[in-house]
């Protein structure tokens, strides 16, 4: 479990990079949201907490610009990209 760090936009996951947005229209009131939790300027999220199964928390930091050493995409959905992967959690991508 984490907090959340969520944008709208296109992320390309071999080149570590894309163009996203970190707020969002939503269509049933018109209102604009926030995506991510611990923002600074633009919205953007500093870092969030990560709960463990062995119960510990950690603060991990997020660049933007340096995603995959910090917090990486974990998964994309339409155009939602999700960043929850903590660098030191192997994948067999």
């Amino acid at each position: 479990m984490s907090d959340r760090l969520q944008a709208v936009g296109t992320w390309s996951i071999t080149a570590n990079k894309g163009s996203v947005a970190w707020t969002t229209v939503f269509s049933g009131d018109g209102q604009t949201y926030k995506t991510a939790s611990h923002r600074t300027t633009g919205d953007v999220p500093i870092g969030g907490n990560f709960l463990f199964e062995d119960s510990h928390v950690d603060w991990r930091k997020f660049s933007l610009s340096n995603a995959r050493a910090t917090v990486d995409v974990g998964s994309m959905s339409g155009s939602w990209v999700l960043f929850y992967k903590p660098p030191n959690i192997a994948t067999n991508l």
